[in-house]
């Protein structure tokens, strides 16, 4: 009789869960008691995973609260089974009616953040409700997924991808929680993690939507050579917030020369200022064009919190630092983005550039010549070339100074 009490009193809190197992154990009982039978009636009306009856309709639950208005396992039910048949404004007034009696209804709380996030679009209350039922039980995935859905749509994907990756593990096969996961690695400059994800989704005929979704990603930010601008302006007009669409048609732009991206990046940031490989890349374009170098610094140093070990980004700072007059640290940069992924000619003139900059000529004067050979582009081959004949001239007026000799000045 204990657990009956128990269960009728979870149950009308909305604790479908503790309901049933109170509710079970007390029709097990070896001896009846009064409420038995009520036990067995409200014990019908949980399912094996603490829901309704499936059977259970819009209807029959709306019957059920004209006499029971205090039901709050029935009063989420039924929103739940309006938002199943597109009834969405109901469906959030059905959950808000069951706050009312309970403000502390985690089911509640996390339909209402998706539905915010989902059909009502409004981020914000999203945000509000889902960081309620979090608060809640931090435990809960559902929990951790509505606040990282959420959280993804205002783009902060680092919290969302790490609420979303604590809310994967109690559910690897949930296709839609993938995607979504892998957009917020995606914007945490995760791209290999992202497409990783997104691959098997791509290949499973389970959910043609979610395939088709998962396909378009992997299209978007994958090879370039193989993306069109009606492709990217096809997601674009599906959905303006894309991400990946955006990044995408950012990267067409500076096909035209990386300088035309710029606008572009910064309209995305704008948006998104979150995005880490919009941060890279508008950091990357603004310092290899000596442009708004505060500006680029800022952008660099706050991808390299999501990407400490981005050879790009290593490069970039390393650029940045000398163009702003710190020689050591640019070398230790370009060294460092050199371990990480070989520099290609115009990174080995910005190392050489440095080195002849922080210390003994020689370690500089070989970079350079290593550069040259490579054939950087034609201004930095120009500065290359450049700095050599200074270093030269430089280290022969220090040797005949060693000797005594006189030395000429130059004709200006």
């Amino acid at each position: 009789e204990v657990q009956y009490h128990l269960g009728m009193v979870r149950y009308m809190l909305g604790q479908k869960e503790t309901a049933r197992t109170a509710l079970e154990k007390a029709v097990k009982a070896t001896t009846d008691f009064t409420g038995i039978d009520k036990a067995r009636e409200y014990l019908t009306r949980l399912d094996g995973t603490g829901g309704i009856d499936s059977e259970s309709t819009i209807e029959s639950l709306t019957e059920r609260l004209r006499k029971t208005p205090g039901d709050l396992v029935a009063r989420t039910a039924l929103a739940e089974l309006q938002a199943k048949a597109g009834k969405f404004q109901e469906a959030a007034a059905s959950y808000e009616q069951a706050l009312k009696s309970n403000p502390r209804l985690p089911g509640a709380l996390v339909g209402l953040a998706n539905l915010y996030s989902g059909p009502l679009a409004d981020s914000a209350k999203a945000v509000e409700y889902a960081r309620l039922a979090r608060a809640l039980d931090d435990r809960d995935p559902a929990a951790a997924r509505a606040l990282g859905t959420a959280v993804l749509q205002q783009g902060d994907f680092r919290y969302a991808y790490t609420l979303l990756k604590e809310s994967s593990r109690d559910a690897p096969s949930d296709s839609g929680l993938t995607v979504e996961l892998a957009r917020a690695a995606y914007g945490f400059g995760r791209s290999d993690e992202a497409r990783a994800l997104m691959k098997p989704v791509a290949e499973a005929s389970g959910n043609p939507k979610l395939a088709a979704d998962a396909g378009q990603f992997l299209l978007l930010t994958g090879d370039r050579s193989a993306l069109t601008a009606s492709a990217v302006d096809a997601a674009l007009k599906q959905n303006p917030s894309d991400i990946a669409a955006l990044l995408a048609s950012a990267d067409l732009t500076a096909t035209g020369g990386p300088e035309a991206a710029i606008p572009v990046y910064e309209k995305i940031l704008k948006q998104f200022p979150d995005l880490v490989p919009a941060q890279a890349a508008l950091a990357g374009i603004l310092a290899d064009s000596n442009q708004k170098l505060a500006q680029a610094t800022k952008l660099a140093e706050k991808a390299r919190q999501a990407l400490p070990d981005d050879p790009r980004l290593a490069r970039t700072m390393g650029i940045l630092s000398i163009r702003q007059g710190s020689a050591e640290p640019a070398v230790r940069f370009l060294k460092e983005s050199n371990v990480r992924s070989p520099l290609n000619a115009d990174g080995l003139v910005w190392l050489g550039l440095a080195q002849l900059k922080s210390g003994p000529p020689a370690d500089g004067l070989a970079t350079l010549q290593r550069a040259l050979a490579a054939n950087p582009g034609p201004s930095l081959q120009k500065a290359a070339t450049e700095a050599i004949t200074k270093a030269q001239k430089e280290a022969a007026v220090a040797a005949a100074q060693e000797k005594g000799e006189s030395v000429k000045p130059e004709k200006p």
